[in-house]
């Protein structure tokens, strides 16, 4: 029956048998497709080389270190070949690593940021980019990142993910005890430049230490932002998202500190603004405001 199934319609079933991640991204394994169906015969062969739908997003997850370590190299041939079937369509790249320390205890986050830099090269119109990277070589990536990788104008989502953020806060609280300057930011902090970005909707920043949008992104619709305090919020947010229409913020402290709002917090106007959800996670409790127009 199935071979009498035109290759039309054989390419719809391989479409509808993508295993999605994050409802974007498709798992980059050879237990499912678009791998598994390519090597049934060969014009199931055919019929997936021939559907760039099927590798126009690819999910490369690598949470538990394996024993001889990561092998960048061979993940970055794997996404090369991977999405240069897609034959130009907008791609879709999850990258997801967990601790990446070799034997001697050196950060590889060189080789992470090569990777992350092959794929966008490979995927000339990436419109959504998903980086879950360590905490320890969160800092790193985020100075280097854009720096001459995040320059991709067809770019329209945007996550940068910490793996275990409860580790950087006792680094940050630390900071912020010994800082007499300002209560709401070490004397240093991540400036995340959005201008390389002209057609960026959705920006999610999952990291607990303090950053302050450079640039301008008119095009911005929603930003998603974890805060380790509420008085993080700076005015680089209404700066740089004039047009923002949905704000998440992911809190880690008690939503009854929130209200009523101290009389010292820098007021923050966002004139276009329709939903602003306010979410708290302490101490194994979730807490979730939402406001809106």
């Amino acid at each position: 029956m199935v071979s009498r199934l035109c290759n039309e319609l054989l390419s719809r079933i391989f479409i509808y048998s993508l295993e999605k991640r994050d409802n974007y991204f498709t798992k980059a394994s050879s237990r499912s497709a678009p791998l598994s169906v390519r090597t049934v015969d060969r014009r199931w062969h055919y019929v997936a080389m021939n559907t760039p739908e099927l590798w126009s997003s690819i999910s490369i997850r690598r949470r538990v270190r394996p024993p001889h370590g990561y092998n960048f190299e061979k993940d970055t041939n794997v996404a090369y070949e991977w999405l240069g079937n897609s034959r130009g369509l907008p791609s879709s790249i999850q990258l997801c690593y967990g601790d990446i320390k070799d034997f001697g205890k050196r950060l590889l986050w060189t080789d992470l940021l090569e990777t992350i830099t092959a794929c966008l090269s490979e995927a000339s119109t990436c419109e959504r980019l998903y980086i879950r990277m360590p905490d320890d070589c969160t800092e790193k990536i985020l100075w280097n990142l854009q720096s001459y990788t995040l320059q991709v104008e067809s770019l329209r989502s945007l996550t940068l993910r910490s793996t275990r953020e409860e580790l950087l806060q006792k680094r940050y609280i630390a900071c912020w005890k010994s800082d007499h300057e300002s209560e709401n930011y070490p004397r240093y902090c991540h400036v995340l430049d959005v201008r390389g970005l002209p057609s960026l909707e959705e920006l999610e920043v999952h990291y607990p230490g303090p950053i302050i949008f450079d640039g301008i992104s008119t095009t911005t619709r929603q930003l998603t932002m974890s805060l380790y305090k509420f008085r993080q919020l700076n005015e680089s947010l209404t700066e740089s998202f004039p047009n923002l229409r949905l704000l998440i913020l992911d809190l880690r402290e008690s939503l009854q500190l929130l209200w009523p709002p101290p009389t010292d917090w820098v007021v923050l106007t966002f004139k276009k603004l329709h939903t602003l959800e306010i979410r708290s996670c302490l101490h194994g409790r979730r807490g979730k405001l939402v406001f809106e127009e």
